[in-house]
């Protein structure tokens, strides 16, 4: 960051400080915000797939 006119080096870190921290719980923020969306998608995935009993059986041959 480049120095700023009229603000103290420990004004300037702690801002950098407070902004790390910003990000970091953005990014947790995120991912949870991901895993939930893919919570979601496995669950739609498996509620558009057939269940086993909804498919045709085929007919037994007889045997002779």
């Amino acid at each position: 960051m480049p120095k700023e006119k009229g603000v103290s080096e420990t004004e300037r870190l702690d801002r950098i400080e407070h902004h790390i921290q910003q990000l970091a719980e953005a990014s947790t923020a995120l991912q949870r915000e991901l895993k939930i969306a893919r919570e979601l998608a496995a669950i739609r995935r498996r509620a558009v797939q057939p269940h086993e009993s909804a498919n045709p059986k085929r007919p037994r041959k007889k045997q002779r």
